[in-house]
C-alpha cells in the first residue's frame, strides 16, 4: 500500500474496471466524457492505493492541453513517473507529459533521467515516445536519447528513440552519427528501418547519409529496412550521384515487391528523370509483376514530360516516343490514359521545328 492517500474531499472506489470520485457532492463516475477537477486528478494520482485509479488519473491529466493550471500538472506527473512504484502508472505518467508538451525546466530532466535509469522498459520507451512528441522543443534531452540509442537493451526503447530523434529534428552530427550507426549494426530490424526513417525527416545534413542509406539499400537482409532506406533516399533527393543509380538498382533487381514500388517512386520524387533512368522505368512498366510497381513506374515517367519537352534535343523527343510506346501498350486502362499527356509533349517541339523549317 502507497503510504499517501487522497484526501476526505476526494475518496477513491474503483470498481468493475470503472473510476468514481467521492465528494462531499456524491459518487461521480470519472470515466471518458465525466467532468472531474484537476484538483481532484492530481490528488488520485498522488494518493490513490490502486494503481488502475493512479493510471487512470495520469491518462486523463494527459488530456488537458494548454489548461492554466498546467504547470501544477506536470509536476504532479513528474512525481509519479520519479516516485511511483507501479510501472504501469511511470509510463502513463511519462506518456501524460508528451500529450501536455510542455518543455520546461522541469520536464525534460524528469523525462531523460526515467528514459536512462528506470528499470521498466514499457517507461522507458513511453518516455523515449514522449520526447519525440514534445518535438523540437525537447532538444535539450537529445544527449539522453543518444546514449538509449546507444545502450538501451530493449528492441521497443531503441525504436522509439530513433523515432523521437527524427520528431525532434536536431539535425547535428552527433545525432546522425548516432542514426547511422543504428541502421547500419542495430541487430533489430524494426530499429535499423526506424533509423532510415529519422535519417530521411533529418535530410542529408551531412555528407554520409545517403551513402549509408544505400548501403542499407543494397546489403540489408530485411524488406522493412530496404523499404525504409528507399524511402528516405526519395525524402533526400539527388544530394549525390549515386543515389538514382541505387534506386535504379533496386527496381530493377531488388525480390520484394515493395521496396521496387518505393524505388519507383522515389525515382519520380528525387528530381529531373533523365534519360538514363528512362529504360528502367520502361522495363519495370512492361516486366514487373506487382501493379503497384507499373502505377509509380508510370507516375515517374509522368514527371519526365516536361524535363525531355524543355530540351528540345533529338535523343529526349526519342526518349519520349519510347515512353508513349510503353504507355500505349500497357494493359490497364488508367495507366495508358498517361499516355495523352506524353503525346501531347512530342507534337510541341515537332510543330517548333517544322516552323523553323518553313521560315
Amino acid at each position: 500500500m502507497r503510504g499517501r492517500r487522497c484526501s476526505v474531499a476526494c475518496a477513491l472506489l474503483f470498481w468493475m474496471g470503472a473510476l468514481f470520485v467521492v465528494s462531499g457532492a456524491g459518487i461521480s463516475y470519472a470515466g471518458e466524457g465525466v467532468s472531474v477537477s484537476v484538483e481532484q486528478l492530481m490528488d488520485i494520482l498522488k494518493g490513490a492505493d490502486t494503481p488502475e485509479a493512479r493510471q487512470h488519473a495520469a491518462e486523463r491529466l494527459g488530456t488537458l492541453g494548454r489548461d492554466p493550471r498546467i504547470e501544477a500538472v506536470a509536476a504532479a506527473l513528474i512525481e509519479a513517473l520519479n516516485w511511483d512504484l507501479q510501472p504501469r502508472v511511470r509510463g502513463h505518467a511519462a506518456a501524460a507529459l508528451g500529450e501536455i508538451g510542455l518543455a520546461t525546466e522541469g520536464v525534460l530532466p524528469a523525462l531523460a533521467d526515467a528514459l536512462l535509469v528506470d528499470t521498466d522498459p514499457e517507461v522507458r520507451g513511453r518516455t523515449a515516445a514522449a520526447l519525440g512528441m514534445i518535438g523540437p522543443a525537447a532538444r535539450r534531452a537529445v544527449p539522453a536519447l543518444i546514449e538509449a540509442l546507444d545502450a538501451d537493451d530493449h528492441l521497443g526503447v531503441r525504436w522509439h528513440v530513433s523515432r523521437a530523434l527524427g520528431n525532434i529534428g536536431l539535425a547535428t552530427e552527433e545525432v546522425v552519427t548516432a542514426l547511422i550507426e543504428a541502421l547500419v549494426r542495430d541487430e533489430r530490424s524494426g530499429v535499423r528501418a526506424r533509423a532510415a526513417v529519422s535519417l530521411g525527416m533529418l535530410g542529408a545534413t551531412t555528407g554520409n547519409v545517403a551513402p549509408a542509406l544505400i548501403e542499407a539499400l543494397g546489403w540489408d537482409p530485411h524488406p522493412g529496412v530496404r523499404l525504409s532506406a528507399v524511402e528516405a533516399l526519395g525524402q533526400l533527393g539527388p544530394v549525390t550521384d549515386e543515389v538514382a543509380p541505387a534506386l535504379i538498382e533496386a527496381l530493377g533487381n531488388d525480390e520484394h515487391s515493395g521496396v521496387r514500388m518505393g524505388a519507383a517512386q522515389a525515382l519520380g520524387k528525387i528530381g529531373p528523370v533523365t534519360e538514363k533512368v528512362i529504360p528502367t522505368l520502361i522495363e519495370a512498366l512492361a516486366r514487373d509483376e506487382e501493379p503497384g510497381v507499373h502505377s509509380y513506374a508510370a507516375e515517374a515517367l509522368g514527371a519526365s514530360v516536361n524535363i525531355l519537352r524543355n530540351s528540345q534535343t533529338p535523343s529526349s523527343i526519342s526518349a519520349l516516343k519510347e515512353v508513349l510506346a510503353a504507355l500505349e501498350r500497357h494493359r490497364v486502362s488508367r495507366i495508358r490514359m498517361n499516355a495523352d499527356t506524353v503525346r501531347g509533349a512530342i507534337r510541341v517541339p515537332e510543330r517548333k521545328r517544322q516552323s523553323q523549317g518553313r521560315k
